[in-house]
């Protein structure tokens, strides 16, 4: 059988705020150790903030191209029916 492992600090999540408690309670001294049910790093860079930023940008950049005056760039088109909804007037 294995040896117990004994912390003094267990951090529930590995989102923001887990992974700062975790680095200031480790960095003080303390034996901490982080547990993460689903994603490293919580939602955020997984599901929530950073993917749809990246969303959003893509589309930015997409309109850019397909309203330049390059001809090679006409053939860029973005489709997600249903997706997004309409503003009023557009």
């Amino acid at each position: 059988m294995s040896d117990v492992e004994k912390y003094e600090i267990l951090v529930l999540g590995s989102g923001e705020a887990g992974k700062y408690l975790a680095w200031t309670m480790a960095k003080a001294g303390h034996r901490t150790v982080m547990v993460e049910r689903k994603w490293l790093g919580g939602s955020c860079p997984n599901v929530a903030c950073l993917p749809s930023k990246n969303l959003i940008y893509s589309a930015k950049v997409a309109a850019l191209a397909s309203n330049t005056a390059w001809p090679k760039c006409r053939w860029l088109t973005c489709s997600a029916p249903g997706r997004f909804p309409k503003r009023a007037g557009s």
